[in-house]
């Protein structure tokens, strides 16, 4: 099954390379267009890849801090 999920609030990138290593041995996922990620993977994986990804989608998310400030 492929699903394409559209980023609300951080970056499409950032969430692939993070979260790629939740994916079956058989799946595959991409970052496109800046804020969306295809999910091609069993519906069991992208159910709870699509989980994951609505608890991380936060503001700000993949840019770097500056240093000494939290």
């Amino acid at each position: 099954m492929s699903y394409i999920l559209n980023v609300k609030k951080g970056a499409a990138i950032p969430i692939e390379s993070e979260l790629r290593v939740f994916l079956s041995k058989d799946g595959s996922m991409r970052a496109v267009n800046g804020n969306q990620v295809i999910i091609s993977d069993w519906v069991s994986s992208i159910h709870a890849l699509n989980q994951i990804i609505n608890k991380v989608d936060q503001k700000g998310m993949g840019k770097k801090r500056k240093k000494g400030k939290r």
